[in-house]
């Protein structure tokens, strides 16, 4: 036994180097899903998508059209008299109207409008909603036949008189006015919590389905289908298969997103990174939270020439609750994780969890290598190491809204505040790094240190790598399942910074001294810092203002940019920087009593 263990210590740096080949196979793999992918079915067989007629007809176009020209004769506002507008519509259309008025966590006011239609059918239980914003400025724009208000109202009004509507139908105008969608929130925490002001908010029962109309454009050729929530949740893919199969037969093209993508490899990448960080400012994103399946339907331009007709949209939007409305039950036949290539086609998690696995084969072949090869291995130095890192990551993601309150408290009149609460956490993050290295570490060196042997102190950094590695390892799988959106976005960089880190006071060859100026520079690029700095590039341009802007997403909207930031980011490259300056870090005490020996175990450093 004893020879076959040697044996395999020998081979075992040969399989950790030819691990990487799993690695590119892992990323080519990815990049590969549009030829991977499956065709979209339907799953639940009560729904019957385009199974009767559709009647939505040249009457409730022209009553959209009434109500085009009326909106556009009187522009009101919601500071105004808009409220009251809608309201007054919906009681004509004979549905049980009201009005939400609610503060955001911003301590921002609004109102919402919404009008619910029982159905003669229907028991009460169950519910359908049709949504649809109003932004600032619709009013200067003008309106449309085909504009998500006209054509929600129209609908209500042809549903009013079908017999075959077995649910309750709310319609729901959001008060566009606020960031993150906080409307929708306000909405759906008060129908679900029951906290309204003024007596019992009324309800319609269990909601089971949502769709959100956002037409800002009053000619269209394509619909666009946006399904992406905050932190990747998904609605079942039944209810995107409904939409495909009605659309087909009102020959209507669907394309996935707000604006159509050249090729299925660049619709599949806006996919994935809008899922991995989360689309704040979708209404459907909150109804998500609530375990309702939703998206947001938008108007768009592709190549053709020829624009839908408003009737044929409201046909469409007819047999999607037709098909919801034959459903008696919440959707769960079909996939909720998946990634879309396009409305027709999709990856789902039985497949895209073999990739991720392949792109950490270096981590996992390395930590088993380290692990067993370590003769002193120092388990409580490294545990402890990695838990108090981990610990002030959750201390400095959890600062966020401390941070923000101190910057209102500092600059009441808005002014810079949120690039003094950015540069507030900036400098969090440097106190915790500075106690982590100053304080921490060196105590955690002289607590678990064996003062009657030397050798552990110079491997210490052995079983802090390894550990650390199955510690990323764990939570990159487990944030594949629940977001493999962001689980991809983040391994394939951070594998290399958890793999190649090494001893800088061991280094002697030429090979190791180029090997460390690769993992140096790979740490300064791969930074958090450097991780913003693309987000700006990428964005507004303006560092400390994204910065904001992601700690307040985080925390008005539960996104997973920060906390990956915090929990993830921030103890790799700690503790990595800890296993490169390894021999400079130890307190005085340590140094003098112990001297630092280098490893004499060469198939180590074969291994890093």
């Amino acid at each position: 036994m004893a020879n076959k263990a040697a044996q395999l210590l020998r081979v075992a740096p040969f399989l950790v180097s030819l691990s990487w080949i799993l690695y590119l196979a892992g990323v080519t793999w990815i990049g590969m899903f549009s030829r991977f992918s499956r065709n979209t079915w339907i799953s639940e067989n009560a729904i019957l998508p385009g199974y009767a007629r559709a009647n939505f007809g040249a009457a409730d176009v022209t009553f959209a059209g009434q109500l085009a020209s009326e909106l556009n004769a009187k522009r009101p506002t919601w500071d105004n008299d808009f409220p009251q507008w809608l309201y007054n519509a919906m009681q004509s259309l004979k549905l049980d109207a009201y009005v939400h008025n609610f503060t955001t966590p911003l301590h921002t006011k609004g109102q919402n409008v919404f009008g619910i239609l029982r159905s003669g059918r229907a028991d009460g239980r169950e519910a359908v909603v049709l949504a649809t914003r109003i932004r600032p400025g619709d009013e200067k724009r003008g309106w449309g036949e085909s504009s998500g208000l006209c054509l929600s109202l129209a609908l209500m009004r042809f549903l009013s008189g079908e017999k075959w509507l077995s649910k309750d139908v709310i319609l729901l105008v959001l008060d566009g006015r606020h960031k993150y969608s906080a409307a929708a929130k306000a909405w759906l925490d008060t129908y679900h919590l029951d906290t309204g002001n003024e007596g019992m908010f009324p309800r319609a029962g269990v909601i089971r389905q949502s769709i959100v109309l956002d037409f800002d454009r009053y000619r269209f050729n394509s619909l666009g289908l946006v399904t992406e929530g905050i932190s990747g949740q998904l609605s079942n893919l039944d209810l995107v298969n409904t939409l495909r199969f009605v659309a087909a037969g009102q020959n209507v093209n669907v394309v996935l997103g707000r604006e159509p993508s050249q090729t299925m490899f660049s619709a599949l990448f806006n996919f994935m990174k809008h899922a991995a960080l989360g689309r704040t400012e979708e209404d459907h994103s909150h109804f998500l939270r609530w375990a309702i399946d939703s998206y947001t339907l938008t108007g768009t331009n592709t190549t053709s020439n020829s624009y839908i007709h408003t009737q044929v949209v409201g046909k469409v939007f007819e047999g999607i609750v037709r098909s919801m409305s034959t459903v008696s039950q919440h959707l769960f036949m079909s996939f909720f994780l998946y990634v879309l290539c396009s409305p027709s086609q999709f990856v789902s998690i039985g497949v895209y969890l073999y990739p991720i696995m392949m792109i950490l084969a270096p981590l996992i072949l390395q930590s088993l290598y380290l692990h067993f090869s370590n003769n002193n291995p120092m388990v409580g130095s490294a545990v402890s190491s990695i838990a108090i890192t981990v610990s002030f990551g959750a201390i400095i993601l959890h600062v966020i809204p401390l941070m923000d309150e101190l910057a209102t408290f500092l600059l009441p009149s808005g002014l810079f505040r949120p690039e003094l609460a950015a540069v507030l956490w900036i400098v969090s993050v440097v106190i915790a790094v500075i106690g982590l290295y100053k304080i921490i570490f060196p105590r955690i060196e002289n607590m678990f240190r064996d003062k009657t042997v030397v050798a552990p102190v110079s491997t210490s950094w052995i079983s802090l790598k390894a550990y650390f590695n199955i510690y990323f390892i764990f939570a990159t799988v487990f944030l594949a399942i629940c977001n493999f959106s962001a689980a991809t976005f983040s391994v394939i960089p951070l594998v290399p910074i958890a793999f190649f880190p090494y001893p800088i006071k061991f280094v002697q060859t030429r090979l190791q001294k180029l090997r460390t100026l690769f993992v140096i520079i790979l740490l300064i690029t791969t930074s958090p810092i450097s991780l913003f700095v693309c987000l700006t590039l990428s964005g507004s341009g303006h560092l400390l203002y994204d910065i904001y802007q992601r700690m307040e997403e985080f925390r008005f909207a539960g996104t997973l940019v920060m906390p990956l930031v915090c929990l993830v980011y921030f103890p790799l490259q700690v503790l990595a920087w800890r296993v490169c300056l390894f021999g400079y870090i130890q307190s005085n005490q340590v140094s003098a009593q112990t001297p630092v020996t280098e490893p004499s175990n060469t198939g180590k450093q074969k291994a890093q």
